[in-house]
């Protein structure tokens, strides 16, 4: 999936730093996803 998001950022011709940006909230939203997903459900270990 990240990969075919790249691609198409660089067909449509964005300019690099906006492909860089796009990169970085793709994976910013990939490391979150797990976290939110146990607080949702009340598993693991409290903090």
């Amino acid at each position: 999936m990240y990969r075919v998001v790249i691609q198409a950022a660089y067909k449509v011709n964005m300019p690099n730093y906006t492909v860089k940006l796009l990169s970085t909230l793709i994976v910013v939203c990939a490391l979150a996803v797990p976290l939110a997903k146990r607080k949702l459900t009340g598993k693991g270990a409290a903090a």
